[in-house]
């Protein structure tokens, strides 16, 4: 049993001695290579590296910058282990990590494993503490129900296989993967992409809501930046980054809610598949748009009836037919207002037992 742990990094030293640190805690029963990929850092990033004394550690840098995903597969190529993960630069192992993962290995067959992770929130997010949820759910899934759910939006991808914080995947799969559509990361969202590409290839997979990974949240975080449209800086600069482009006719990715960002995965992902699902862009602006959170919804909205539009379709029309006409101008209406978060409350039972009808009736 031997394991890769891959650490892409580009200029976040200061949460990066942190994650290597929680890495090298744990002994080298099974965590064999530790690759730190610096994606051209102009900080002290080499100097935190060099600050370790394990033999395990691998610095790689690229000769040019890359986009995360072609930063993401450039480190992927650099692995000799049977099994590998990547997690972020402030991200982490839990303590127990290297026990529990030899359980796991030891019993099942199954080659990616899925973890539920603990969250902690850096100092610089106004928490600086993290928080564990446990209900002792220890059990082989099958990925076709499971991604089936997730299209559906009543799943996190986080409960499904994937190479990322909270994923553990055979070089096997990686390398299936590989030999059909070439690179292992075809989308630019190269975490939730890489939920698609594995559940294409898998039957099965072990999960456990016994987390072995700590998932931060810092002001470096791409995800966080992303649900942010007042304030993305560093998802703007994500995407002027990336050589790969987000299907066009699903607009730019810049978009604050996740069904969007699993149906262009879902979609690039095909090539691994010989199975699909009853879903079309109509279904998942709709969605798109149950699914935003408040705060979010004036940007959602607004993407959405650009998307529309780009797809030849009439989104008044659409709000018509699924009877969100009356939620999304009455929102946007009383979005400054004094009472919007009574009105929120409000609609927000309303949308949710529409959207849990839509999913249900509607879809496969």
């Amino acid at each position: 049993m031997s394991l890769s742990v891959i650490i892409p990094t580009k200029n976040r030293a200061e949460t990066l001695f942190y994650t290597i640190q929680t890495v090298i805690n744990q002994d080298d029963s099974i965590i064999k290579q530790i690759i730190v990929s610096d994606n051209l850092s102009t900080d002290n990033t080499r100097e935190v590296i060099n600050s370790f004394n394990d033999y395990r550690i691998k610095y790689i840098r690229p000769p040019q910058r890359l986009g995360m995903s072609e930063h993401w597969e450039f480190a992927l190529s650099h692995i000799n282990t049977e099994w590998v993960c990547i997690i972020g630069d402030d991200d982490g192992l839990t303590p127990f990590f290297t026990n529990l993962l030899h359980r796991i290995l030891k019993k099942s067959p199954c080659k990616a494993i899925s973890t539920k992770q603990c969250s902690y929130k850096w100092p610089d997010q106004k928490y600086g503490h993290g928080f564990i949820k446990y209900n002792n759910i220890n059990e082989i899934r099958s990925t076709k129900k499971y991604i089936s759910s997730l299209i559906k939006g009543k799943i996190s991808h986080k409960e499904l296989p994937w190479i990322y914080t909270g994923g553990i995947v055979h070089k096997d799969i990686i390398n299936t993967i590989k030999n059909k559509t070439g690179d292992f990361f075809l989308s630019i969202i190269p975490d939730i992409y890489s939920v698609f590409a594995i559940s294409s290839v898998l039957d099965k997979y072990y999960y456990t809501d016994y987390p072995l990974f700590i998932g931060g949240t810092s002001k470096y975080s791409t995800g966080q930046s992303q649900m942010k449209p007042k304030n993305n800086t560093i998802f703007q600069e994500f995407l002027k980054e990336n050589n790969k482009l987000f299907l066009p006719f699903l607009g730019n990715g810049n978009i604050q809610s996740l069904p969007m960002l699993y149906y262009e995965s879902y979609l690039q992902s095909s090539l691994l598949r010989d199975w699909g699902l009853k879903v079309n862009i109509e279904d998942i602006i709709v969605l798109t748009l149950c699914r935003a959170k408040k705060e979010n919804f004036y940007y959602v909205n607004s993407y959405c009836k650009k998307l529309s539009t780009i797809n030849g379709l009439n989104y008044n029309n659409i709000l018509i037919k699924y009877k969100l006409k009356s939620f999304t101008e009455n929102y946007i209406t009383n979005k400054r207002k004094e009472k919007s978060n009574i009105f929120i409350k409000k609609y927000s039972k309303n949308i949710m037992e529409f959207y849990n009808s839509i999913s249900n009736e509607r879809f496969f």
